[in-house]
């Protein structure tokens, strides 16, 4: 039986429209630097962003079981709509801003059957 990964696909996007919230992804891009005046451009970066809806599962796993705060399970992993990537390799990304918050990312990861792009998965550093 074949599976329809399309279909699957659109129902984690319509969940995660649903249950979650537009953030914005950051890869950093080191410059190099300036051959004349090299201190100035040693820590400098650059840096590409993308606009995405994610779900923080360990807020709407709070949210279902009605725990909040030190008695709530803890998951480290963030859930991004897929077609929100448009062209870019998010598993490139380093970090995601959410209204004034910074989260530092151990890594982003497609689920992706075949040539179908369903969620990204992304796991928070540190845990």
């Amino acid at each position: 039986m074949a599976v329809n990964y399309t279909g699957l696909a659109a129902t984690a996007e319509r969940l995660i429209r649903e249950n979650g919230r537009e953030v914005t992804i950051v890869k950093r891009i080191e410059t190099p630097p300036v051959a004349t005046t090299p201190w100035e451009g040693d820590d400098a970066t650059a840096e590409t962003t993308v606009t995405a809806d994610a779900v923080f599962l360990d807020e709407l796993v709070g949210g279902i079981s009605g725990e909040s705060g030190a008695d709530r399970t803890w998951i480290g992993m963030i859930l991004i709509a897929a077609d929100d990537a448009g062209d870019e390799d998010l598993t490139t990304f380093d970090a995601i801003r959410d209204a004034g918050r910074h989260v530092e990312l151990a890594s982003i990861a497609p689920l992706k059957p075949g040539s179908t792009s369903v969620i990204y998965i992304c796991k928070k550093e540190g845990g």
